[in-house]
């Protein structure tokens, strides 16, 4: 679904409130707390990006992005990891994880934007925001 953006975040504050900046910009948003749930959510709705926190309670982040990258239906869908940039080259752990692009935690709106325009601007198939999104929000667990 084109200007549809995953977030896959266990803390439902952290959640809304990306959520919230994204409806703000044009993106249709959902949203789980389970990151078994995302390749599911990701095959039936067919997000145009998808954010991610590596530290999900039931799996990691970075399996579910080999997941989703070893699926030939949803390989193309760009993941953002979403982390609390702890280590001095976790970008880089995360990038060869499989993630596409990677935001720190607390998250600014304008790196959280830039992360994601620099990350659907490489990615084919995804459009920029538009003017009026269709908002759906699966809590999925």
């Amino acid at each position: 679904m084109a200007n549809t953006v995953l977030i896959a975040e266990y803390d439902n504050w952290s959640s809304k409130v990306m959520a919230d900046e994204l409806m703000a910009n044009g993106y249709a948003t959902l949203r789980t707390r389970n990151g078994g749930k995302v390749v599911e959510i990701a095959r039936r709705h067919r997000p145009c990006l998808i954010m991610m926190d590596i530290k999900l309670p039931d799996i990691a982040g970075a399996d579910v992005a080999r997941a989703l990258k070893a699926d030939p239906e949803l390989r193309d869908i760009p993941v953002i990891a979403v982390t609390p940039c702890s280590m001095r080259g976790d970008k880089e752990v995360n990038l060869a994880a499989g993630f596409d692009g990677h935001v720190c935690q607390p998250i600014s709106i304008s790196s959280l934007l830039q992360a994601i325009d620099q990350t659907l601007s490489a990615a084919a198939g995804c459009q920029s925001a538009g003017p009026e999104p269709q908002i759906s929000n699966p809590r999925g667990g």
